[in-house]
Order: C-alpha cells, then sequence, then structure tokens
C-alpha cells in the first residue's frame, strides 16, 4: 500500500499519465463523432491526433518544469525527450491548433530540413496535383485531393525573421495542408468522393 501512496504522490508521473488520459479520450471522442460507432481500440491504441505520446511527453516536461525548476537536470532530459518525441509523431506537418496551441504556427518536414512557419500567409499558387491526403487529426482515413503543385508562402521563422518559402509537389501540397488547419479547415472538406479506409496510423500530415 505504501508504493501506491509514493506513486499516486509523485506529481511529475501523475501528470504524464494525466495528459496521456486526456489525449486517449479526446482521441475516442473525435472517433466516436466522424465514424459514429465506438471503437475501444481507440482509447487505448497508439497512432491519431491529439497524440497521446506527444501530450504525455509535453505534461512531463511541464511537471518537471514547474516542480524542479527550468534549469534543473530533470527538465532538461524531460524537454530533450519531448522534443525527440513529438519530432517523430509530426509525420509531414503539424499545425499548432492540432496540439491545442491557439497560435498560427506549423511546422513542415518533407525529409529535407523542417520548416518552422509563424503566422504563414499563402502568396501565390499555381498548377495542380491530385493525390491522397491523410491527416493525424483523421486517423485511419485517406482520401483523394486536389491542390496546388506550387506554392508560395510568406511567414516569420522562429527568431521572427520575415521569409519567403516556395514548394512543389509534396511540399506545396504539405503547406495548403497547413495552412488551412489555422484558418479551421481540414482537408476532409475537400475529398473527391468518399473516405477511403487506410492501414492503421499511416497518416502523414
Amino acid at each position: 500500500m505504501e508504493i501506491w501512496n509514493e506513486i499516486l504522490g509523485n506529481q511529475v508521473l501523475v501528470c504524464s499519465v494525466a495528459g496521456w488520459t486526456v489525449a486517449q479520450v479526446l482521441k475516442t471522442i473525435i472517433d466516436v463523432v466522424l465514424n459514429r460507432s465506438f471503437n475501444p481500440e481507440r482509447l487505448f491504441g497508439s497512432g491519431g491526433m491529439p497524440s497521446s505520446h506527444s501530450a504525455t511527453v509535453c505534461a512531463l516536461t511541464t511537471a518537471s518544469g514547474l516542480k524542479y525548476g527550468v534549469g534543473s537536470f530533470e527538465f532538461a532530459i524531460s524537454f530533450v525527450v519531448a522534443m525527440v518525441v513529438m519530432y517523430d509523431a509530426m509525420g509531414v506537418g503539424l499545425a499548432a491548433n492540432q496540439v491545442g496551441m491557439l497560435k498560427r504556427i506549423v511546422v513542415i518536414d518533407c525529409g529535407d530540413d523542417p520548416h518552422v512557419l509563424i503566422n504563414p500567409v499563402i502568396i501565390e499558387t499555381a498548377g495542380e496535383q491530385r493525390g491522397y491526403e491523410g491527416c493525424l487529426s483523421v486517423p485511419g482515413k485517406t482520401g483523394v485531393v486536389t491542390r496546388p503543385d506550387y506554392a508560395k508562402v510568406k511567414a516569420y521563422d522562429e527568431d521572427m525573421n520575415e521569409f519567403i518559402l516556395e514548394g512543389e509537389g509534396l511540399l506545396a501540397r504539405a503547406i495548403c495542408h497547413e495552412c488551412e488547419h489555422l484558418d479551421g479547415h481540414m482537408y476532409v472538406e475537400k475529398v473527391e468522393g468518399e473516405l477511403e479506409d487506410v492501414a492503421p496510423y499511416d497518416e502523414e500530415e
């Protein structure tokens, strides 16, 4: 019994588990709303958004910072682990509001250097490409979406320096996909035909 008291008294651990639990419950609710059925696997399984992995390590890092201070060894370890986990869970792109941050920030990684876009504004598009899209916010689904084949976006980097990012193909698709998230839109609004099932957790954006 004493060990349970020690575990429950560990505020950092309790906060981490609470973060995971909240993410799993929200993920299940979203799945019920989208599919009109309850899938118990969504309550305990991994994958999908909000990311339970990211929620857990964010809660761990926040609790460590509050309890031990941001200059502590505990916070440093938690922060590094959180960055690694969130980067791995991100896929091609992630918008801040997908993880509950009400900021106009997106991160896009198409295999080269990751792009951080703050207050992005698409200023030019051209061409057309048609292909399948997925989204971490709609786990297990994909659909055909027509996007520009070229996109130019103006944004600020982490140091608040304005820059222009141009992209074709996948990068152009990711720019449009993530910027739409910031405006409250999702790719499912543009899907041609019906959404299709995909192998579990192959979503990329």
